[in-house]
C-alpha cells in the first residue's frame, strides 16, 4: 500500500503503517529486518526525514531497534507457547538496553547472548527504554511474559529496581547496583569487566615502557570509574609512588551510571592537557576527545605522551591513530549470560553470582618505550 500525501508532519501515521507492514510480514519468524529507510520511502511514497522521522518513534515505544550499519529489525513479541502437556515450548528472555543507541558493544552482546542460546528452545526480545521515562505499555505486556530479563545499558538504580521487582532471574551487564542485587531473594548474576584489574595492567605497562607520570580521566564518580581508579592507584602504590601527586579528572563528579557528554569529556581532557609537565601519559575511557584536544593544542599522540583507551570492539578509529587499546569483549559477557541462563533453566542452577570478565591489552604504536 502507498500513501501519496505523506509529509514531514505525518511521520505518526507512517509509523502506523510500518507497524502494520510488521505485523504482516515477520509472521512464523523471531527476527524481521525492515527494509532501508530509502526502500520505505519509496514504498510508502515519501521522504526519508519522514521515515526516519516514524522508525524513531517505533523505536522509542520498543517495537523496533535500530542498529546503526546493520539495519532496523521488529524487536519479538512474546507468544505463549506451550506444550500438550501444558510445559512452555520455547524460553523467552527479555533483553533490556537502557539509554544507548545500540552501538556495536551492545550488538556483539546481543550477537554472543543468542549465540548461545539455540533459537529451537530460546527467544530473545530486545527493548531499548529510556531512563526515568514511562515504561511503554507494550513493554509491560510484554515483560509478563518473559522467563528471566537481561538488563545492560547505561540503567539507573531505578530502572534496575524495576527490573528486580518483576521477580523473574535476572542478569545484570556492569557495575551498579550491588544492594539491590544481594538482597535475599533476588536470583541474579552480575557480569562486569574487571576495570580495576585492567587499569592496574594499564599503569605496570606503562611504567615498564618508562612512564612515570601516568594520567588519568574518568567519566563521573559513579562506581564503575571508581574500579578503575582504584586499579590506577592500586599499581602506583605497587611502585612506592604518592598517589595524589598524580593527574586525575573526571569529567563529570555526578555519581550516576550514565556518560558524561562529549563536550565535558573534552573538558576534561583539556584540563589534563593544560598541566603539561605533570603528566607523560593518559589511561581514559574517552581517547577520542583526549586526541581531539591535544590535535588543537598541537600534540602528538606517541610522541608528546602514551595514550590507552578504552574500546568495546574492534575500534578503526583506535586503529587509525594507532592507540594502544583496553578492550572489553561484550560478546563474551553475552556467551556468558546464555551459559548461566542455560545453567538456571535446563539444569534448574539458582543463580547469585558476580562474575568478572578480564579486558584484554592490545598493544600499540601510541606507546613507545622510553626505557633507554
Amino acid at each position: 500500500m502507498a500513501i501519496s500525501d505523506t509529509k514531514e508532519h505525518e511521520y505518526e501515521k507512517l509509523a502506523t503503517l510500518i507497524a502494520q507492514d510488521i505485523s504482516r510480514n515477520r509472521a512464523g519468524t523471531n527476527v524481521y529486518r525492515l527494509p532501508s529507510e530509502r526502500e520505505i520511502a519509496e514504498q510508502f511514497e515519501c521522504s526519508r526525514v519522514t521515515v526516519r522521522a516514524a522508525l524513531n518513534k517505533l523505536a522509542s515505544t520498543g517495537l523496533v531497534m535500530r542498529f546503526p550499519g546493520r539495519g532496523t529489525f521488529a524487536t519479538d513479541m512474546p507468544v505463549e507457547s506451550k506444550t500438550p502437556a501444558g510445559r512452555k515450548s520455547l524460553i523467552h528472555i527479555g533483553l533490556l538496553i537502557f539509554n544507548r543507541s545500540c552501538s556495536g558493544a551492545y550488538a556483539n552482546l546481543m550477537d554472543g547472548l543468542r549465540a548461545g542460546l539455540p533459537e529451537s528452545q530460546w527467544i530473545v526480545s530486545i527493548w531499548q527504554p529510556q531512563s526515568g521515562e514511562h515504561i511503554p505499555e507494550l513493554m509491560k505486556a510484554a515483560m509478563e511474559q518473559f522467563d528471566g530479563i537481561v538488563i545492560a545499558g547505561d540503567f539507573s538504580q531505578e530502572d534496575l529496581a524495576w527490573g528486580v521487582k518483576q521477580h523473574k532471574p535476572i542478569i545484570v551487564i556492569g557495575l551498579a547496583g550491588d544492594d539491590l542485587l544481594s538482597a535475599v531473594g533476588v536470583k541474579s548474576v552480575q557480569l562486569f569487566h574487571d576495570e580495576r584489574a585492567a587499569y592496574m595492567r594499564a599503569v605496570e605497562y606503562l611504567w615498564s615502557l618508562g612512564y612515570r607520570k601516568p594520567a588519568i580521566l574518568m567519566g563521573s564518580a559513579h562506581r564503575a570509574y571508581r574500579a578503575r581508579y582504584e586499579g590506577f592507584a592500586d599499581a602506583l602504590r605497587g611502585f612506592g609512588q604518592d598517589v595524589a601527586k598524580f593527574v586525575a579528572v573526571a569529567a563529570t563528579s555526578r555519581d550516576v551510571h550514565i556518560n558524561p557528554t562529549h563536550e565535558e569529556v573534552l573538558a576534561a581532557a583539556n584540563k589534563i592537557l593544560a598541566r603539561e609537565g605533570d603528566f607523560d601519559s593518559i589511561i581514559t575511557t574517552s581517547f577520542f576527545e583526549v586526541i581531539q584536544a591535544a590535535e588543537a593544542k598541537g600534540l602528538k599522540v606517541g610522541k608528546d605522551f602514551a595514550l590507552i583507551g578504552e574500546t568495546s570492539y574492534p575500534d578503526r578509529i583506535a586503529q587509525q591513530f594507532n592507540i594502544t587499546e583496553l578492550r572489553s569483549d561484550h560478546a563474551q559477557l553475552g556467551k556468558l549470560a546464555a551459559e548461566k541462563l542455560v545453567a538456571r533453566f535446563t539444569e534448574n542452577q539458582r543463580l547469585h553470582m558476580r562474575i568478572p570478565v578480564s579486558c584484554e591489552l592490545i598493544i600499540r604504536e601510541s606507546c613507545p618505550s622510553r626505557v633507554i
